[in-house]
């Protein structure tokens, strides 16, 4: 392992190791668009004579990602850390705003494409701004279904990005024909439920630009997400990471670590005896935040005890202690050569005075270097300071559209002043300066 005395000085990391078995779930399938008794979900994914022909592409919605083979499910979305074990555990968590399920394409037997699902409430003029909800506030009061409509999405509230896997190793051709069929079986799900609004969550740029061309074909429209910052990692050492940062915020950052001696840091894959303390943390944090997102702000209660039970050991908790109190927690989730941070949760009266959001940085980043692992995926707030510790803003879209008739065109024509991340203060206060990514051409 490598030295990093930026942090070890300062800090008295423990480990504290305990796995919990997970649960299983089975429920049936709620939709199919063509049967055949012979067919089984649990095949051998390392057939080698196996072959994709479009005339044998099936679709099905199963009720649980719990019916889907969860090794063919992986190997969708190689080193991915939001793995089937990740949406299983989601769909364990009670919820009073969504519901779940998964979308699935078969060919002779073999998964070819799939995504997570799920199913909400939604004010429709959630990303139009404060003006123009003072309007469409104005409809809701006299005609609440004007504004809040079901919605059925792929992907998930509590990811980032919208995970639609298809096979690796199929050509453009076969890919497009997976994805529409995921689309058509969605699609098809809906109409059945009486829901007319589709969508989904957070595109990335990089699937934007293969996918988008079937999106307007269908016609989604595409409306500017919230940025994922990320924070790549090539260093060997923690004094290597400061080195690659301004000298104003190295100073700050040691000015911020040495004010922070008292500061115990735990690492645990376990929250056992925990439970409560964190929530409420979660909950102060989710009372500080400086935008709102309807329910999709709304975490389930029961959401950091079933990540850390059902990740195998995947999910780890970050823990800032003063003396006994509990100042900060921090979930996250490693997989090969990338972390990917989850929830934060802070006690507001010690983490301000003992700098503990830098402690967690620097920390999670120290996890990371030690452990041989170059990426940090680190969420869509707070992006002004984790510009100034090095981060990356990499655009994504919501893609959505309405089937009505009448409102289709409608929805279609307000979604072009839509937009979630004109929504984050940071983000405006950044205006051209923000540290954007390399991006792909704008989706049409």
């Amino acid at each position: 392992m490598t030295s990093a005395r930026s942090i070890k000085a300062l800090l008295q990391p423990e480990i504290n190791v305990g796995a919990i078995a997970p649960q299983m779930l089975s429920r049936q399938s709620i939709l199919e668009d063509r049967t055949n008794p012979s067919e089984s979900n649990h095949y051998d994914c390392r057939q080698d004579d196996w072959r994709f022909d479009t005339s044998a592409l099936i679709t099905r919605i199963h009720g649980s990602i719990d019916e889907i083979d969860r090794a063919a499910w992986n190997l969708l979305y190689p080193n991915n850390p939001e793995s089937w074990n990740h949406y299983r555990a989601i769909e364990r968590m009670p919820s009073d705003n969504f519901t779940y399920s998964a979308v699935a394409a078969y060919v002779g037997g073999r998964l070819v494409g799939a995504a997570p699902m799920f199913r909400v409430d939604y004010r429709l003029d959630d990303p139009l701004g404060p003006r123009s909800q003072a309007v469409t506030a104005w409809i809701g009061r006299r005609a609440p279904q004007a504004t809040r409509m079901p919605v059925m999405g792929l992907g998930s509230p509590w990811s980032d990005e919208c995970h639609v896997g298809i096979l690796p190793g199929l050509d453009d051709q076969q890919r497009s024909e997976v994805f529409e069929g995921l689309l058509a079986a969605t699609t098809k799900c809906a109409a059945a439920n009486n829901v007319r609004v589709l969508a989904l969550k957070d595109v990335t740029d990089d699937d934007s630009h293969w996918a988008k061309g079937i999106l307007k074909k269908h016609q989604f429209s595409a409306i500017p997400s919230l940025p994922v910052a990320t924070l790549d990692l090539p260093f060997s050492s923690m004094d290597e990471y400061l080195a690659s940062l301004s000298a104003n915020m190295r100073k700050d950052l040691r000015s911020k670590m040495r004010k922070a001696k008292s500061v115990r840091i735990e690492i645990r894959d376990s929250i056992e005896g925990l439970e409560a303390d964190i929530l409420r943390l979660y909950k102060q944090t989710q009372d500080n935040r400086k935008a709102s997102y309807d329910c999709f702000d709304v975490l389930p209660d029961s959401y950091f005890r079933h990540m850390m039970e059902g990740l195998e050991g995947r999910a780890k908790i970050l823990l800032c202690w003063i003396g006994d109190r509990l100042g900060l927690v921090n979930l996250f989730i490693v997989e090969n050569d990338r972390v990917v941070g989850k929830y934060l949760g802070m006690d507001y009266e010690v983490s301000r005075k003992n700098n503990l959001y830098f402690v967690n940085w620097m920390s999670t980043v120290n996890y990371c270097i030690e452990n041989g692992i170059s990426s940090m995926q680190v969420g869509q707030s707070c992006y002004g300071v984790k510009a100034r510790l090095g981060c990356k803003l990499h655009r994504s879209w919501v893609y959505a559209k309405h089937t009505g008739t009448f409102v289709g065109p409608i929805v279609r024509a307000m979604s072009r002043f839509a937009a979630f991340d004109k929504m984050d203060p940071d983000l405006r206060e950044m205006g051209k300066d923000a540290p954007y990514a390399a991006a792909m051409k704008q989706p049409i």
